[in-house]
């Protein structure tokens, strides 16, 4: 079998990055600007992929803040500081969650 990389190797280290041996097979996308895809992907619009995060926390509520300044390329969080949210920007205030 020809290998594409020296000694077979998977320089990437990503499972399925590995040498094939068959070219893969694509499909239309059936989107212009996309082309074609490998044949195994799902053409799917975003909206059904992702969502977005739209709640905030109230303007009244105290909580700790994170000022750029705060923040040191090595040691990463130095300082934090408390804010009330009504001086906070809404992209501040939103709630993160975990899938």
């Amino acid at each position: 079998m020809a290998q594409p990389w020296a000694g077979g190797r998977n320089p990437v280290g990503i499972p399925g990055t590995e040498a094939r041996d068959e070219t893969p097979k694509y499909k239309a996308s059936s989107v212009e600007w996309l082309g074609d895809v490998p044949e195994h992907c799902e053409v799917k619009r975003i909206k059904y992929s992702a969502s977005v995060n739209d709640e905030t926390l109230a303007e009244t509520t105290e909580a700790d803040s994170v000022d750029i300044g705060g923040v040191d390329a090595v040691d990463g969080i130095v300082a934090l500081e408390q804010m009330a949210c009504e001086k906070a920007p809404s992209r501040a205030r939103r709630l993160i969650e975990t899938w």
